[in-house]
């Protein structure tokens, strides 16, 4: 499977040009995403992580209202909704996550 996330004609976008596109979306996502970014440095990538931070990010850009993702939310460190949206988001994408950590890219 080929994936271009975070890349530009193969190469990995700059941490600078990712940081003024996500500046770019508003002060919710941004500090939601650098919140994110902060506490998860040099974890090693894993489902549960995976589900809060999907389920953050999911409500910072207001898409836990309607649709599938309806009703996710982290409410005192525990995401509640439908999380098995997640887990399976999860089992579609994992083993490419888990290379991209360890590579940097994605053929």
């Amino acid at each position: 499977m080929s994936h271009k996330i975070l890349f530009n004609d193969n190469e990995p976008i700059s941490p600078e040009e990712i940081s003024n596109c996500i500046k770019k979306f508003g002060d919710s996502y941004t500090k939601a995403v650098t919140k994110i970014i902060r506490e998860t440095d040099g974890l090693d990538l894993n489902i549960d992580i995976f589900i809060k931070n999907s389920a953050g990010l999911l409500n910072s850009f207001k898409m836990a209202r309607s649709g599938p993702f309806k009703g996710i939310g982290v409410y005192n460190d525990k995401v509640v909704g439908p999380v098995r949206k997640l887990r399976d988001c999860w089992d579609a994408i994992y083993e490419d996550l888990l290379y991209l950590q360890t590579s940097g890219s994605i053929d």
